[in-house]
Order: C-alpha cells, then sequence, then structure tokens
C-alpha cells in the first residue's frame, strides 16, 4: 500500500477562472458590507441609533419593532435624499394607493406597524442595513465611489 500524499495544484482544478471570479465577487461584498457598517455609523447615528433592537434580524430574540419616530426618520431620510412619498411606496411594492398605507403606519392614532419585510426594505433604500446583495455593475460603481470617498474623508480628518 503506497502512503503518499498527493498535493494539489492549481491547475488541479478545471474550474480555477470560476474559483478566482468568485473570490473577486467575495472581495466586492465584503468592501461592500464595509461600506455599509461606515454608513450606519457616519451617517445614519443621526437616523437611527445603531445599536437600536429594530434593526436585528426577525429571528433574533431582541428584535423589536421600530417605534412610530424610528419610521418617521427614515422617511424623512429618504425624502431629503430625493425620494418621495409615492416612490417610496412604489419601491416597497405598494399599490397606486400606497401613500394611504404609508400614511397609515405613520399615522399616531393608528396601532398597526409597518410590516417586517417593508421595514427592511426601507432600511436597505436609506442604506441603513447591513444586508448584503450581489449588485448591478452601476451599483458596484456607486459603492466603489462612496467608499473611496468615506476613506478620503477618514484620511483627511487624520491629516487634521
Amino acid at each position: 500500500m503506497k502512503k503518499e500524499i498527493d498535493y494539489l495544484s492549481l491547475s488541479d482544478f478545471d474550474d480555477f477562472e470560476i474559483i478566482r471570479k468568485n473570490l473577486a465577487k467575495t472581495d466586492k461584498l465584503c468592501a461592500h458590507a464595509y461600506s455599509h457598517v461606515k454608513n450606519m455609523h457616519l451617517v445614519g447615528c443621526s437616523i437611527l441609533n445603531p445599536e437600536s433592537p429594530c434593526l436585528l434580524n426577525i429571528i433574533d430574540d431582541g428584535y423589536v419593532p421600530p417605534t412610530k419616530l424610528q419610521l418617521q426618520r427614515v422617511i424623512f431620510y429618504l425624502n431629503k435624499m430625493g425620494l418621495t412619498k409615492n416612490d417610496i411606496s412604489n419601491r416597497l411594492g405598494l399599490s397606486s394607493n400606497g401613500n394611504r398605507t404609508l400614511n397609515y403606519w405613520l399615522a399616531e392614532s393608528r396601532d398597526q406597524r409597518i410590516p417586517y419585510t417593508a421595514w427592511r426594505l426601507l432600511l436597505s433604500l436609506a442604506g441603513l442595513s447591513i444586508d448584503l446583495i450581489v449588485l448591478s455593475e452601476k451599483a458596484e460603481k456607486i459603492v466603489e465611489m462612496k467608499a473611496k470617498q468615506l476613506s478620503e474623508a477618514e484620511e483627511e480628518s487624520f491629516d487634521l
């Protein structure tokens, strides 16, 4: 019985190019996650406390639905980014009367809270969640540009 250890080399992988591409995608997703975390702490702190239980995953025992005030802050932030309530409603997949649903969730006199999936989508629209998605080339370029801007801003703050 032969007792030798066979070592694999990169040439032993037929799909090395696929592996290389997947690693490159992983690196991009890591950069995307890093930029999300930076955004949460540099920008998001004025909108939502990054430690708020409404930002946890719904399967987490500590998850608490957002308050009306937290929802209002995210909607206001999206408005400042140029999205109208109608735009937000459309992106949430609400009916043509979506503003009515959005207003219902925002009304102090109503007990119904925003559904978890709609809340997560709102956070994603505002760039305030750490949900990872596969990005289009256009979105990847935007994320890379934003990450570069954040890095440059960090470097400038250290130079002061």
